[in-house]
């Protein structure tokens, strides 16, 4: 509220982005030069763990109906599912492409856009695999992502200055805006 500096979180060497996950009472960092995620109390802002991820985390987000928190590995082209009740690694989902920005629906699917190959992805934290590989073209390059949830569309600003928008049930792009 008053935007003034309420503490410091320690130890996040190349902090890249972090999630919130307000019901368990955690925060968690990509840390993308030493891949790895610190995990600390909302509260206190103190590191409570730290988890190893793919090579340089990125984009980070938490996904609550599963209780898992994705950390999407640029570098290594894979995502790292972490429990985040137990603060430990659930696995890992490998992408074949440079993941860029992720997005959560509201029934535990988590959409990611893949920048080298102009796809979205569409993940299952839980069963830790791909649902759904969907082409972007004519859109290329995709480094935007947003949802719709009540229309179930994904919005992907692309380099090659369009959007794409997609239908996230089906992955086929519906539209495309200069």
């Amino acid at each position: 509220d008053t935007l003034k500096l309420a503490g410091e979180i320690p130890d996040t060497a190349g902090v890249h982005g972090i999630a919130i996950a307000s019901d368990l009472g955690r925060g968690f960092t990509s840390n993308g030069r030493t891949s790895s995620s610190t995990i600390f109390d909302l509260t206190t802002l103190k590191p409570v763990g730290e988890v190893k991820t793919g090579e340089n985390p990125d984009m980070i987000l938490y996904e609550p109906r599963s209780h898992r928190v994705l950390a999407f590995n640029a570098r290594s082209k894979d995502v790292t599912v972490i429990d985040a009740k137990g603060g430990t690694v659930a696995g890992t989902i490998a992408l074949e492409g440079k993941p860029e920005l992720a997005v959560p629906d509201d029934k535990a699917t988590v959409f990611v856009n893949l920048e080298d190959k102009s796809e979205v992805l569409a993940l299952d934290p839980v069963a830790l695999k791909v649902r759904g590989r969907w082409s972007l073209a004519p859109c290329e390059e995709p480094t935007g992502l947003a949802i719709d949830r009540a229309h179930r569309r994904l919005f992907a600003a692309c380099d090659n200055k369009m959007m794409a928008v997609m239908d996230a049930d089906s992955g086929k792009v519906v539209a495309t805006i200069p």
